[in-house]
């Protein structure tokens, strides 16, 4: 179940979609990967793997910039150590850290995989927790800009007169964003409501193709603009676009359902201000 601050929209966009943030789910989530591939347990003292004491050395040297003579033989401690750093550093610091983890400098000292793994297992990680940023060639790159999360933000701010096209974008949001259990299916048909119930709302229209078409005509839309809209909807009623998808479970994933949330919220967003300036 969603929590009274997500579900009445007293958290914004970059926090749901973790963007200058990281949560303590992703956190633990980032610890345990490091851990599996770096630091295994199956060892007590550091001495009895010679990769699992370089990586220390490399870590103390080069990202912690301490005293390698400080690296304790006791190895517990020293996952110990790192644990406590991943789970209250600053949230840059942590994608500092994940970067340095998947340098080939450092995954040359992984004990039991490979440096495509990791990558593979820590982009896992940030995609199942919502996380605005991926491992890409071994760089933390966004994949959420401000504009986009700007887009989402203005359509959750729509006055009253609109509130159900922005409750729409705010379930949207909720089920792409949902840690547990994401429901992109949905959060796509629920951004997909939006742009409907804006469009049915001021137009005489009741199919909402028609109804879009309309309401560009009645309030000055761009031509270009409500054409594009007008065949983005059509692509997600087509038996073979969006809603024929969630049927079968068919190419459906985090990056479409991102696209069409956004592209909603900007519609909707966009409308309102023509509408209420009219």
């Amino acid at each position: 179940m969603s929590r009274f601050s997500e579900r009445h929209g007293y958290v914004q966009a970059r926090t749901a979609l973790q963007v200058e943030a990281a949560d303590e789910g992703l956190r633990n989530n980032l610890w345990n990967v490091i851990a599996l591939h770096y630091l295994p347990d199956a060892y007590y003292w550091v001495e009895d793997n010679g990769d699992v004491k370089s990586f220390l050395q490399l870590l103390h040297h080069s990202f912690l910039r301490r005293p390698i003579d400080e690296i304790k033989d006791d190895l517990p401690q020293e996952r110990q150590k790192l644990k406590n750093i991943i789970r209250t550093c600053k949230w840059f610091h942590l994608y500092d850290l994940i970067e340095f983890a998947a340098q080939p400098e450092a995954a040359r000292h992984l004990p039991r995989s490979t440096r495509d793994q990791l990558i593979a297992d820590i982009n896992g990680v940030l995609e199942v927790n919502g996380a605005g940023y991926r491992l890409i060639d071994g760089i933390v790159t966004p994949i959420t800009d401000k504009a986009e999360l700007d887009a989402i933000d203005d359509a959750l701010a729509v006055p009253d007169g609109y509130a159900v096209a922005r409750e729409h974008i705010r379930t949207a949001l909720e089920l792409y964003s949902d840690r547990a259990s994401p429901d992109y299916r949905n959060a796509i048909k629920e951004a997909i409501s939006a742009v409907e119930a804006v469009a049915r709302d001021h137009s005489s229209k009741t199919k909402t193709g028609a109804a879009i078409k309309d309401l560009g005509q009645v309030y000055d839309l761009h031509p270009a603009l409500a054409g594009a809209l007008n065949q983005l909807y059509g692509y997600t009623s087509d038996g073979d676009g969006i809603r024929h998808a969630m049927k079968t479970g068919i190419g459906v994933d985090p990056a479409l359902a991102k696209f069409m949330i956004v592209v909603c919220s900007a519609f909707v967003s966009y409308a309102v201000e023509k509408i209420s300036a009219k």
